[in-house]
């Protein structure tokens, strides 16, 4: 049950001279909700007649190879983990259901040269792609005598900053299907920032998923749940101060900076978006937040927001300095258009969501990423989830946030890792079969430093989240000219041929491990 939160409207009075009032303006209220693009899926009715599907079979998991190289055990991590692939699962009863299922690992993307540094033929450094082609295929059988309509979803791995080659592809009987997109929380944790044996009570890192166990906890004590929870609703009143169009005379100064100086009440939330710093003395309630390179010349200087759950500002007084440490004697002309706004929080995240695009240049500026496939409000509503989990709406807020700086929900909500679902309705009819591919780029999971420095990982889990029922699962690897197998799990020796092999489904993890094959 999500706790009670305090709703404050206590506005205060400030000096007209300090402030030029905001012009009237209603926000539209959001309703962020993860559904709408699943109930807009349409369901599909398809029988045997022109879907058959021929899944791959081939030697046991028991053939020789099963650990070529020297096997991987299912405790090993990862410094930059990827997640597994995982299995199809449906939202509703999928009982009279069977499903066989075979996934392929296509390597030939590892033959694609991405990056060649050098002059002539004195070339120092080569970089090739390290992403595999998944293809997960279903052939799911209705064995009963009546028509039989799943809410399907596939589960993958990633965050809304990767590259929208990373977003399954759907199809049924080949057909391509227009998929809804459901989104997860974070599926990490938060770790102390100091070295190992530190206070581990302490959240002021992220600790990103590392294997796939952290993704079996979460889905165990459950995560999908929560993924088909609404959205908070945000609806806490909050006044708004939007500083802007800065106004500074030609100066020698290095960092230009306006300052803003106000007290707050006991318990006040200060909130800030486009702010390099300030300062807090509890014991006094006395604040400030600034903005600096204001003399830049390459760059426009945003607005900056600083905003109050919980009250308003008093004393509030703006003032220019030359570098950000604000201090007596150091003081220059600045000027700023200073307006007083207010609504609610979900309408301020709303607002800067829009105006920042996701604060997402960041990631890919030149990619397009899965951000941009995202239903209307999941980002919001995402953002707000976080607030509401690690910040300060929580009941033990993460002290990685104390500063209330949104850049930090807004940049992390886009960049964290998370699982999200393509979800699709279906109709099977009675005693027939219908096939359902999922297609998708993978990034090799890896590490920086070590042993294993160089070879790039991938994994599988055979029902883990499923409800699915499952009568076979095979897997296979495909276009292996440019990788070596350094290690596997799945039972695969490709110099033995073995490139096929049908999977032990009490065997819940399978894994790999590759290495580019050096060019001549």
């Amino acid at each position: 049950m999500k706790r009670e939160r305090r709703l404050f409207d206590a506005i205060g009075e400030l000096p007209n001279r300090q402030i030029d009032e905001a012009e009237t303006h209603r926000f539209r209220r959001r309703s962020w909700t993860r559904y709408a693009a699943l109930v807009a899926a349409a369901a599909l009715v398809l029988g045997l007649g022109t879907l058959a599907m021929r899944l791959l079979g081939g030697a046991s998991s028991e053939a020789p190879g099963a650990n070529a190289g020297g096997g991987g055990g299912e405790d090993e991590t990862y410094m930059a983990y990827c997640g597994p692939v995982f299995p199809l699962l449906s939202l509703n009863s999928a009982d009279g259901v069977t499903a066989s299922r075979h996934v392929d690992y296509d390597f030939s993307p590892y033959a694609t040269r991405i990056e060649r540094y050098g002059d002539g033929e004195d070339v120092w450094y080569e970089a090739y792609d390290d992403e595999a082609i998944i293809t997960d295929s279903y052939l799911l059988t209705n064995e009963t005598d009546e028509d039989i309509t799943l809410e399907l979803a596939y589960p993958f791995a990633g965050s809304f900053s990767d590259p929208e080659t990373y977003l399954p592809a759907i199809t049924v009987g080949g057909e391509s299907v227009e998929a809804g997109l459901l989104a997860g929380p974070y599926a990490g944790g938060y770790c102390g920032a100091a070295s190992p044996g530190a206070d581990d009570t302490e959240r002021w890192n992220l600790a990103q998923p590392t294997s796939w166990q952290d993704y079996k906890a979460r889905i165990e004590s459950g995560y999908l749940e929560t993924v088909l929870d609404e959205f908070p609703v945000l609806d806490q009143p909050l006044v708004v101060y939007r500083v802007s169009d800065y106004i500074v005379p030609e100066t020698n100064a290095v960092n230009p900076t306006l300052n803003l100086e106000f007290y707050v009440d006991e318990g006040a939330q200060i909130i800030t978006f486009n702010s390099n710093g300030g300062t807090n003395d509890e014991q006094t309630g006395y604040r400030a937040r600034h903005i600096g390179g204001l003399g830049n010349q390459y760059r426009e200087p945003e607005p900056m927001y600083v905003a109050i759950l919980g009250g308003d500002l008093r004393s509030l007084t703006m003032q220019g300095y030359e570098n950000g440490g604000c201090e007596p004697g150091e003081e220059m002309d600045i000027t700023a258009t200073l307006r007083r706004e207010q609504m609610t929080l979900g309408e301020f995240i709303q607002m800067l969501v829009d105006d920042s695009d996701g604060y997402g240049w960041y990631y890919h500026p030149e990619k397009t990423e899965i951000y941009e496939h995202l239903p209307d409000g999941m980002f919001c509503g995402c953002v707000a989830e976080m607030i509401e989990q690690y910040g300060f709406l929580s009941d033990n807020p993460a002290e990685r946030y104390w500063w209330g700086a949104m850049e930090d929900f807004l940049s992390e909500t886009r960049s964290v890792t998370r699982l999200m679902y393509r979800t699709f309705a279906l109709t099977i009819a009675a005693h027939e079969s219908v096939t359902v591919t999922a297609s998708m780029r993978k990034h090799a999971s890896y590490d920086f430093i070590g042993e294993n420095a160089g070879r790039s990982g991938y994994d599988l889990v055979t029902t883990l989240g499923s409800n699915l029922t499952f009568t076979e699962q095979t897997a296979s690897v495909s276009h292996t000219e440019s990788i070596e197998l350094v290690r596997n799990t799945f039972g695969f020796d490709v110099e033995r041929g073995v490139v096929s092999v049908t999977l032990d489904m009490q065997q819940e993890y399978y894994r790999l491990e590759i290495t580019r094959k050096k060019t001549e």
